[in-house]
């Protein structure tokens, strides 16, 4: 292996990883959400 092919494998790695991104983002902004709800100062019956 030399230099080049390092430098395609990382790059073809970075591109995966953010392939996932945006589901991660995703999943922080709805669990966001909830707790913000569950911190309301509403019964429990209310929140359900």
């Amino acid at each position: 292996m030399n230099q080049n092919d390092l430098d395609k494998l990382r790059l073809e790695l970075s591109v995966k990883a953010k392939n996932g991104l945006d589901f991660i983002v995703a999943a922080i902004i709805v669990w966001s959400l909830i707790s913000f709800i569950w911190t309301l100062s509403y019964s429990d019956y209310d929140k359900a």
